[in-house]
């Protein structure tokens, strides 16, 4: 965390929690409707986003300090702005980590469902900045094969895949074995992945065991999943 100026930030937790000396009532229309146009005016002003404001708290947290290889990651872009200007400055290698894409989910529709509509003038200037943040870049990282490809094709560094996961020993002593087996799928199904190779998998192991499988996540499997499912419905619930 950072005590660093977040304008936007702060006008969404006005607009989410009232006064607490205020009315059961919610506030007066017009004052929401000021909220929002500040809210609005603010998100056009924050370039690249909410988090412009870090900066000058970063280079206040490593003056003087020096650097072999500064690894940013992003989102949020700002990250990987204040990390490209710190490699620069002690000339150490940069290293950028793709959890999530910064510009390909841009839209002038908001298509993606978990990114707003972005004026083309924006998704430009957006995209300009990505650009020249990878030509500084050394190596860059990304948690998906679909990442990874995006971005093999922006620049000339180095693209590995580097996906999210976790390695433990396992429990001592062992879980007991469920029966049927449970599968569960945490997470999204964002940037068109698809649960098609999972339920592929879960019918071949039918063949031999019986399994359930259980997706959480707040993103509906998408249709090419769905087409699998027709194979696995004596042995496949709790979607949702």
């Amino acid at each position: 965390r950072t005590h660093a100026a977040m304008p936007r930030a702060w006008v969404s937790r006005s607009q989410s929690r009232p006064p607490a000396s205020a009315a059961p009532t919610t506030s007066a229309p017009p004052a929401r409707r000021l909220k929002t146009m500040a809210g609005r005016l603010l998100e056009r002003l924050e370039f690249p986003d909410a988090w412009a404001g870090w900066l000058p708290f970063a280079w206040a947290a490593v003056r003087d300090r020096r650097f072999d290889v500064v690894l940013a990651t992003l989102p949020p872009p700002t990250d990987a702005l204040i990390g490209a200007a710190l490699a620069s400055r002690v000339g150490a290698k940069l290293v950028l980590d793709y959890r999530d894409p910064w510009t390909e989910t841009l839209s002038v529709d908001g298509r993606y469902g978990h990114d707003r509509a972005v004026p083309q003038l924006e998704i430009d200037l957006q995209r300009s900045l990505e650009a020249r943040t990878l030509a500084r870049a050394d190596l860059v990282q990304g948690v998906t094969p679909r990442i990874v490809r995006w971005l093999s094709a922006r620049t000339a560094a180095k693209v590995e895949f580097l996906p999210n996961g976790l390695d433990e020993p396992p429990p001592e002593p062992p879980l007991p074995r469920a029966t049927p087996a449970r599968l569960v799928y945490a997470g999204s199904l964002a940037y068109a992945r698809s649960l098609g190779p999972v339920l592929t998998a879960l019918h071949l192991l039918r063949l031999h065991l019986p399994v359930q499988l259980r997706h959480l996540g707040d993103t509906a499997i998408p249709r090419a999943g769905q087409r699998h499912l027709g194979e696995l419905q004596q042995g496949t619930h709790g979607f949702g």
